[in-house]
């Protein structure tokens, strides 16, 4: 009898760790999986798009929740997907990253009882400003199986009392789907001439929701050359009418055109966790506009620099030299095979 899995996404980089790890669950044949779709993205751009692009077709299940303030939408997901549960329940819920469908999917899966396994655990950049990272720490206790993607991981894990019996390391998701997507990223169309530009985005509420920070940072940009500035749609509705020289701005990229972006870009400026590996997986030197990041291995491994929120702190980044680059530990296209290998069937 296959072991019954739903796999939850809500935000597009849950999209590309869930593409390889479902067609993994599925090539295996003891498993029967349902994907989950919270609608915590809803603009086809950011989620839509990713489904077509990476394969994945309609969700099995649309909970359709929308936008909300953190807490109104971590409960609405909860609510809606404990329905789901209630009427049908599997014997695992596999949840991504730190975004808010995770939290409220994985409350929903110990109400019911389901065992919650989570990608990406023990990541930390204990700012406890992030709400990224409330929502990682709560994850983690909630799980039963934890999946890291770093090895530092497991330290932090331990650190807060996680027994290291349901601690697996697996590497890299976001490295299988872009080993697996390699020539349709190779044959995405170009909207700029490589090497002349930079990419950025910003969408994290402290960048984009205070005028100021968000001006202090247009400006920073500016001061890079040309940039093209892929804006979330939130992001867009912050902007102001007149742009400072130099910037872009583009919609959100599909997944193949815009990892193309970023590899052919001379940096990437980014305050997304999920474009820092992405930029370190492509080898383009990667500037995180944050004052921490929860990917310590990248920046210990010459891969991104944080670079802070302002003008002065970019400018310090950018003037230091970039070292010699370390292979990512897990990024061989077989962290999907390593998960599946380590779930109970």
């Amino acid at each position: 009898m296959p072991i019954s899995v739903d796999v939850v996404i809500g935000a597009r980089p849950n999209v590309v760790k869930a593409a390889p790890l479902l067609r993994e669950l599925n090539r295996n044949g003891n498993f029967q999986t349902r994907l989950v779709d919270t609608g915590q993205h809803y603009d086809r751009l950011l989620l839509g798009a990713f489904l077509e692009d990476l394969g994945l077709g309609a969700p099995d299940i649309s909970l359709a929740v929308g936008s909300a303030p953190r807490e109104v939408q971590i409960e609405q997901v909860r609510s809606a997907y404990g329905k789901q549960l209630e009427a049908n329940s599997p014997e695992w819920v596999i949840v991504f990253g730190d975004v808010n469908s995770t939290l409220g999917a994985s409350y929903a899966a110990v109400d019911a009882g389901v065992k919650v396994a989570h990608v990406e655990a023990g990541l930390r950049s204990f700012d406890l400003s992030m709400p990224e990272e409330l929502n990682r720490i709560q994850v983690d206790q909630m799980s039963s199986l934890l999946f890291t993607s770093e090895e530092g991981a497991a330290a932090n894990l331990i650190r807060e009392g996680i027994d290291p019996n349901r601690v697996v390391w697996i590497g890299n998701l976001m490295a299988d789907c872009l080993l697996q997507e390699q020539p349709r990223i190779d044959a995405a169309p170009t909207l700029a001439e490589t090497g002349s530009y930079a990419f950025a985005t910003l969408h994290r509420p402290a960048n984009v929701d205070h005028p100021g920070q968000l001006a202090e940072l247009l400006e920073a940009l500016s001061e890079v050359g040309e940039v093209l500035l892929a804006a979330h749609p939130r992001t867009q509705s912050k902007l102001p009418a007149n742009l400072p020289k130099g910037l872009r701005v583009i919609p959100p990229q599909p997944y193949h055109a815009g990892l193309k972006l970023i590899r052919d870009a001379r940096e990437v400026l980014t305050d997304s966790g999920g474009m820092q590996i992405e930029a370190a997986l492509l080898g383009t030197p990667c500037y995180v506009l944050r004052e921490t990041t929860e990917h310590r291995v990248l920046v210990e491994g010459g891969h991104i620099r944080v670079a802070g929120v302002n003008r002065n702190s970019l400018r310090q980044a950018r003037a230091l030299p970039w070292g010699e680059k370390h292979p990512i530990p897990g990024a061989d296209g077989r962290a999907a095979n390593r998960l599946v290998a380590a779930l109970p069937a």
